[in-house]
């Protein structure tokens, strides 16, 4: 069974996304930023990363994670900040994420991108 590392300081989208993805078959665990999150990378199949928190935000985290050169896909979702979010999100794509969403987001969208980054590990 896939292990997804969810990464969101809002405990609200977490929530709705472990159990979007545990009601499709997925183990899931949660971080609440990305210093919390990168402890927790070991053994974990994807990272679905928020890329606006406080601590280590998710641009931070996924350039340690390529910078380290772990080849874990991540699925990098924002819905900016002082900026438009598209801006956050094509950092996010140029430092390697599978795939961006712009927050909201629809959940079957975000399934589909799952279930993409997992097949393009073989997971």
């Amino acid at each position: 069974m896939p292990r997804i590392l969810i990464i969101d300081d809002d405990v609200a989208v977490r929530t709705t996304v472990r159990h979007l993805l545990e009601r499709a078959g997925y183990q899931i665990v949660e971080a609440g930023d990305g210093r919390e999150g990168s402890r927790m990378l070991d053994g974990v199949d994807l990272v679905i990363t928020d890329l606006l928190m406080p601590e280590v935000d998710g641009v931070d985290l996924l350039g340690m994670i390529r910078r380290e050169g772990l080849t874990i896909p991540v699925i990098a979702i924002s819905g900016g900040g002082k900026v438009d979010s598209k801006s956050y999100l094509d950092v996010a794509k140029a430092l390697g994420a599978f795939a961006t969403i712009a927050k909201p987001f629809d959940l079957d969208h975000l399934l589909a991108a799952v279930r993409d980054a997992l097949a393009s590990r073989g997971a």
